[in-house]
This record gives structure tokens, sequence and C-alpha cells, in this order.
């Protein structure tokens, strides 16, 4: 945890020095086009996900989202844990915007279910050596992050991430959840079915996407 805060530690260094003058006008002031910025000398050929941590400061937390223990949060919580993952993606114009998104959940609701919206995709993320192995370089001046001198091996790590939410309804005895592929969010291809625990007392079911069932009481819980 302590190499780790470090990391970050010399990132914001990297927005404190002279470097930041270096960026474009339109860039500067936006930490995240900032940070964007920063990475952008990175060859995206090298990063086998597609998705860069390093490239967003998360307020949520990714890696406990793995699949195999916390996958549920509040609605507000998962808008926020897109939102990130939107960013950290190298090329984000075939994903979704968050209110393209929001739009999509509202007309299935219209039609008359609640959709279960699903977030799954690998990233990378650089390691905390990177730097001290020479694997990355760090150009405090100019606030850069490229790759080498070392390019005998990766200077990334690979994590899985998984959430799952039910956008917030009206409280009544049982709601039509939809299970379709359009709300199966990521990098990931969708399974052809999900098991997940609604917690209405009837344990871990096999839902087939692109199909509705009936939820008593909707706390869910599940993986791919």
């Amino acid at each position: 945890m302590k190499t780790k805060l470090l990391w970050l530690m010399l990132l914001f260094g990297l927005y404190s020095t002279r470097g930041w003058g270096q960026t474009s006008s339109s860039e500067h002031g936006d930490p995240m086009r900032e940070l964007h910025a920063t990475m952008a000398g990175l060859d995206a050929s090298r990063i086998p996900t597609g998705v860069l941590l390093d490239r967003m400061m998360f307020i949520t937390n990714p890696h406990r989202f793995t699949g195999q223990g916390d996958t549920t949060t509040d609605y507000n919580g998962f808008e926020q844990q897109y939102w990130e993952f939107y960013h950290a993606a190298l090329d984000s114009s075939q994903l979704p915007t968050l209110d393209a998104l929001r739009a999509r959940i509202d007309q299935r609701v219209t039609a008359g279910a609640v959709p279960l919206v699903m977030l799954s995709y690998q990233y990378n993320e650089i390691a905390t050596t990177a730097a001290q192995d020479g694997l990355i370089t760090i150009d405090s001046t100019n606030a850069q992050v490229t790759d080498g001198p070392d390019f005998s091996r990766s200077p990334y790590i690979t994590g899985q991430f998984f959430s799952v939410v039910i956008p917030p309804t009206v409280p009544s005895g049982t709601i039509a959840v939809y299970v379709g592929p359009e709300f199966w969010l990521g990098t990931t291809p969708p399974p052809s079915a999900v098991q997940i625990d609604f917690g209405d007392g009837q344990g871990v079911r096999s839902v087939a996407m692109g199909s509705t069932v009936q939820v008593a009481q909707v706390n869910a819980a599940g993986t791919g």
C-alpha cells in the first residue's frame, strides 16, 4: 500500500512542476486532461486491455471489485465507476456516454422493466516498481511518462473489474428485472447467462441474457 501511495504522490508531484507550462492551454486547469496528456507518451500497443487505470484519479477503489468479493454498489457509486472506466479507456468512441446510458435505462424502465446494469472489464496499471526498474521514464520537467529504457518486459500489471447494480425504483412488492446484453458494459463479451442472487430468498439462479425475471426484493449480487 505504501509503494502505491508513493507512486500516486509522484504523479501528483508532476502536476505541481513548472512542466505544466508545456501542456496546451486547453489541457491546463483540467486535471483529467492533464493526466491523459501525461500518459499520452506511453505506447498504446503495449497496453493489451485498452484500459489504463493510471489515466484516471479514481474516487472508487476498482481493486475491490474483482467479481470474487464485492460486486455491488449503490447506483450513484456505479455511475462513478462507469465514468472512471470510460475515461481510463484508451478509446471511448464505441462506449456509451453516461448520458446515453441513463437514456438507455430510462427507455427500458418506460417499457416496463428495470434493467440489471453490469460493468465488466480487464485493465492494466503501471506496476509500482516500473520506474525504479527502468520500464518507464518519468520526465518531471515536461510532465510526461514514456516507455523504457528497458523494453524487455511489460511495465504493467493486469486486473479484472466487475460490478452490478439495479437502478433505484419505486418500492413495490414485485418488480420485473431485465437482464440483457445492452446493459453488459465494459470490454469483455457478454455471457449467455449470469449467475445472480437478487436477495429475494431464492438464492443464486441462472438468468439467460435477454430475459426478464420477476423479483420480490432486490439486492442483486452476481457474476458473469
